[in-house]
C-alpha cells in the first residue's frame, strides 16, 4: 500500500482500489457521452422546438436535483457498493430499453426525455456514493487529488465520448450510440461487484434515511459556508449551462453542420475542461479557492458572447476549449470545497445537497435559455447568457466559501 505522503496530482492512481474505479467509469462516461450526443440530435432532428432541445440537458440533470437529498443521505446510511451497484444496473437497464425503442423507431420526444430522465435517476443514487466512497479508496491527504483526478477523467471522456459519439450517429444512427452506452456500464458494473470496500464510520445506531435527510438540511442551516457554496453553484450552473443546452442549437443554425461537428464541438468543451480540472487543483494551492471560483466564473461569460458573433468553426472550437476548462475549475473547486468542509459522516448528503444546488441550477437554466431560444434570436440569447454569467460571478462575492483549511477542517467537523 502506498504511503499516505505520497503527493501530486497523480498519486490517487497509486492506489489499487481509486485506479480500477477510475478507469472503469472513464469507459462508463465514454458511453454516456455517447448517448448524450446522440439524444440531443435525435432531438434536434425530431423537432424543430429549441426548447425541446435544451430539455434533453434537464431530463439528464433533473433528478440530480429532485433526489439529490434522499440520495446522500441514502449514500451515508447504507452500503456506498450496493447502491453504486444498483445504479448501474438500472442506468444499463434504461439505456438497453432506449436503444430498443430507438431501433423500433418508438422514440418519439417525450419518450427520449423520459428515457434520458429515468437515466438521470440512475446518475442521481450513484453519484453522491461514489464520490462519498473517495474516503474508502485513498486518505484524506490526497482526497482533493483524487477529486480532481475524478473530474479529468470525466472531462477526458467528454473530450473523446462526443467526437465518438458524433462519429457513431453520423455513421450509423443513434440507436448504436445508446447501444455503446449500454456496454459500457459493464466494466464499471463488474468492477463495483468485485470491489471489497473497507467499512466506513458512520454515526451509532444508523438512523433511517429520512433522519438522515433531516440532519443534512439541519447542518445546511447551521452551516453559512455550506449554504454559501450551494448558493454559488446555483448562480453558476443556471447561468453556465448555457453553452451545452443550446449546443445542438447552436451547431445547426450557425453552421448547418451534422452530428460530428456537434461532437467536435463538444469535444472542445471536454478538453478544455480536462485542462481545467488538472490545473484548478494547482490554482487553489496557489490563489485560493475563491479566487479560482470567482475568476473562472467571470471568463465563463466569456463563450456565448463570442458565439453569439457567429464566428466561423475554429473560432467557436477555443471558445468552447476556453469554457470547458472555466466550466470544471469552478464546479471542482465548489466539488472540493463540500468535500473538505464537511464532517466525514455527513459528506454523502452534503455532496448530494450540492448536486441539488448545482444540477438545479443546470436544469432550470436550460429551461430558460431553450424557452427564450424560441423567442428571441439565438445570438441575443447568447448575449443576454454572457450578461447572466457575468453578473453571476459578482452576485458570488455575497456568499464567502469557508477558508482554505481543507482536511483539518473536514476532521474536526466529526468531534
Amino acid at each position: 500500500m502506498p504511503s499516505p505522503e505520497l503527493a501530486g496530482s497523480f498519486s490517487p492512481l497509486r492506489y489499487r482500489d481509486f485506479r480500477l474505479i477510475w478507469l472503469a467509469s472513464l469507459v462508463s462516461n465514454l458511453g454516456g457521452m455517447a448517448q448524450l450526443v446522440g439524444a440531443a440530435w435525435l432531438m434536434a432532428t425530431i423537432t424543430a422546438s429549441p426548447k425541446m432541445v435544451a430539455m434533453v440537458q434537464t431530463a439528464n440533470t433533473l433528478p440530480l436535483m429532485v433526489f439529490a437529498l434522499l440520495t446522500g443521505a441514502l449514500a451515508d446510511v447504507a452500503s456506498r457498493r450496493l447502491v453504486m451497484l444498483a445504479s448501474q444496473l438500472f442506468m444499463l437497464l434504461a439505456s438497453a430499453v432506449l436503444t430498443a425503442s430507438t431501433i423500433l423507431d418508438a422514440t418519439g420526444p417525450w419518450a427520449l426525455l423520459v428515457l434520458v430522465f429515468l437515466n438521470g435517476c440512475g446518475a442521481a443514487f450513484y453519484a453522491p456514493a461514489w464520490q462519498a466512497s473517495l474516503r474508502q479508496q485513498v486518505p484524506l491527504t490526497v482526497l482533493p487529488d483524487a477529486v480532481a483526478l475524478n473530474i479529468a477523467g470525466n472531462n477526458l471522456a467528454r473530450t473523446i465520448g462526443p467526437a465518438l459519439g458524433g462519429a457513431i450517429v453520423a455513421s450509423a444512427g443513434a440507436w448504436a450510440a445508446f447501444a455503446f452506452n449500454t456496454l459500457s456500464y459493464l466494466a464499471l458494473t463488474v468492477v463495483i461487484a468485485r470491489w471489497s470496500a473497507e467499512p466506513f464510520p458512520r454515526a451509532r445506531g444508523r438512523p433511517s434515511v429520512a433522519a438522515a435527510a433531516a440532519e443534512g438540511l439541519r447542518f445546511v442551516s447551521r452551516s453559512r459556508a455550506a449554504r454559501a457554496v450551494l448558493a454559488r453553484s446555483f448562480l453558476f450552473g443556471a447561468t453556465g449551462i448555457v453553452v451545452l443546452a443550446l449546443l445542438p442549437v447552436v451547431s445547426k443554425s450557425l453552421f448547418s453542420s451534422d452530428a460530428g461537428t456537434y461532437g467536435l464541438l463538444l469535444a472542445a468543451f471536454g478538453v478544455g475542461g480536462t485542462v481545467g480540472a488538472i490545473a484548478s487543483a494547482s490554482a487553489r494551492r496557489l490563489a485560493g479557492r475563491a479566487q479560482v471560483a470567482f475568476a473562472g466564473t467571470v471568463a465563463m461569460a466569456a463563450a456565448p458572447g463570442a458565439l453569439s458573433l457567429s464566428p466561423g468553426l475554429p473560432v467557436a472550437a477555443a471558445a468552447l476549449l476556453a469554457s470547458g476548462a472555466c466550466w470544471i475549475a469552478v464546479l471542482s473547486t465548489y466539488n472540493v470545497t463540500v468535500q473538505l468542509s464537511s464532517p466525514a459522516p455527513l459528506v454523502g448528503r452534503m455532496l448530494a445537497i450540492y448536486q441539488m444546488a448545482s444540477f438545479g441550477g443546470m436544469a432550470v437554466g436550460s429551461l430558460i435559455w431553450g424557452h427564450l431560444a424560441e423567442t428571441m434570436p439565438l445570438a441575443q440569447v447568447l448575449v443576454v447568457a454572457a450578461g447572466a454569467t457575468l453578473a453571476a460571478g459578482l452576485a458570488s462575492l455575497a456568499f464567502r466559501l469557508p477558508p482554505d483549511g481543507g482536511v483539518r477542517e473536514a476532521e474536526e467537523g466529526t468531534a
